[in-house]
């Protein structure tokens, strides 16, 4: 009984020890911000983004806005900072030298007000 225990705890501390080695492995990235505000809908919306990476193995990296190649850059040459101008919704993607999309990113655009405004189609008020 006690061998078995032991043999468990072996067990369980290797299984640890991998899923721990394994998750630090994976390329991972944060893009600050991820929202560019506008004053209104429909207008092109510029902001600076500055992109941190972390387990980026070594290599020729290039990154995308959609299908627009925006540069490309050494594993070391991260953090970056770029300038991006966008009016809808857009997919950033980190790409490597195969053309494969390592990491990939949703950049919003949220607007203070709206493209139009909408007339009214009865008054806010009734005698009736």
């Amino acid at each position: 009984m006690g061998m078995t225990l032991h043999f468990l705890g072996i067990l369980f501390g290797f299984l640890l020890f991998v899923s721990t080695y394994a998750q630090a492995e994976v390329p991972s990235w944060k893009i600050k911000p991820s929202v560019c505000v506008n004053s209104m809908s429909g207008t092109s919306c510029e902001f600076n983004i500055k992109i941190f990476t972390a387990n980026l193995p070594k290599g020729q990296y290039c990154l995308y806005r959609q299908q627009h190649r925006l540069r490309c850059l050494a594993h070391n040459g991260f953090p970056i900072k770029l300038t991006v101008s966008l009016q809808t919704q857009s997919s950033l993607l980190l790409k490597d030298a195969g053309d494969q999309v390592i990491l990939s990113q949703i950049l919003s655009v949220k607007s203070l007000t709206a493209k139009k405004q909408r007339r009214r189609l009865r008054s806010p008020w009734s005698l009736f």
